[in-house]
């Protein structure tokens, strides 16, 4: 630590511990593992920054909730649209999503997927949040002369 900030490590496994006190499931216990072990790859973590600046913006921050949106499919739409074309459907994807509020943070960026974390007051809230996300990236997208309607998983 130096100026009172933490370092990029200790931001990723306190982003980790936070999304392990949300998340259930194998996938979640064996990523926790490997963090506190110090096994894991935190270098593919590219906003855990940004997404702890979410945990520490007010006295009283409501909770973060993680996800990851994925184009159900896209590998097969890739294979027939070329990896050019998708690739840029992904950051059009990519834009909107940050575009859907301003406590939406974006994560890892891959071929088919995008991570994200937004902030909620409650369970209920981020739901709602979460829908009006995932109707944001499936409305229609034009590119290139193609449009393209992509369902989201």
């Amino acid at each position: 630590m130096s100026n009172g900030k933490a370092s990029f490590p200790a931001l990723a496994r306190e982003a980790c511990s936070r999304l392990w006190s949300l998340a259930s499931g194998r996938r979640a216990a064996e990523a926790h593992s490997r963090l506190q072990s110090g096994s894991a790859d935190i270098s593919r973590f590219r906003a855990v920054e940004g997404i702890s600046q979410l945990f520490h913006e007010t006295d009283n921050p409501p909770c973060t909730f993680m996800a990851i949106a994925e184009v159900h499919r896209f590998s097969l739409l890739r294979r027939q649209i070329g990896h050019k074309l998708a690739n840029r459907l992904i950051a059009c994807l990519a834009e909107r999503l940050e575009q859907s509020g301003p406590r939406v943070k974006l994560g890892r960026i891959g071929r088919n997927s995008i991570e994200f974390a937004f902030a909620a007051p409650s369970t209920s809230s981020a739901e709602d949040q979460l829908k009006a996300i995932v109707i944001a990236l499936e409305s229609e997208i034009d590119l290139d002369g193609y449009r393209f309607q992509l369902p989201i998983v």
